[in-house]
């Protein structure tokens, strides 16, 4: 990198979702990526680096279940181009007492129903008949999903960023920006 002074995509922060950035856009450009960190790689100052994200298909809004497969497919290339296993599948499980929200367990039933993913809507003695550990009643309405599970937070981080400096991103750690402006060329200076 040295002497170079022109990168056509920065990405600031390389944590969850900066190091998924870098990846994605390191295998479409290359050396024309370059991310910054301002602390160490790996730090501990924010929530990337925690032991574990979940990952799951059921959502409340449509909106958002409606992405949820293409997660799915981009940890799989993930895996698949590092060799390491980073989301570990469990099953998920929703649950609210009856009187109080059960309208947030409808929402998830009907994205996921509008979306084509499976999932059952049990009783509380239904879901503790299948899932002796949750000790619940009737009176809660839940609902279990097949697909779901957690993603080895600061594996995956690790693994993004290695996986883009192979593809010829630069990654700069010790490196906070200070500004961003935009210049009358229609450029963008990054300091």
């Amino acid at each position: 990198m040295e002497g170079r002074r022109y990168f056509e995509y920065i990405v600031v922060g390389c944590g969850g979702v900066g190091s998924g950035t870098l990846y994605w856009l390191s295998k479409k450009a290359g050396i024309d990526v370059l991310g910054l960190e301002q602390f160490e790689l790996g730090h501990h100052n924010g929530g990337s680096q925690d032991h574990s994200r979940i990952i799951r298909l059921a959502y409340h809004d449509n909106r958002y279940t409606k992405l949820t497969p293409d997660t799915y497919k981009a940890w799989e290339a993930v895996e698949k181009e590092s060799g390491l296993q980073l989301v570990y599948n469990t099953g998920g499980v929703q649950f609210t007492r009856k009187d109080e929200m059960s309208h947030v367990i409808d929402a998830y039933a009907k994205a996921m129903a509008e979306n084509n993913i499976s999932f059952e809507r049990l009783t509380g003695s239904q879901l503790r008949a299948k899932f002796p550990q949750f000790e619940i009643d009737d009176t809660y309405d839940t609902i279990y999903q097949p697909i779901a599970g957690l993603v080895d937070a600061a594996l995956a981080n690790s693994v993004h960023i290695q996986l883009a400096r192979a593809n010829g991103a630069t990654v700069l750690e010790h490196c906070p920006v200070q500004k961003i402006e935009k210049l009358p060329n229609g450029r963008v200076l990054v300091c």
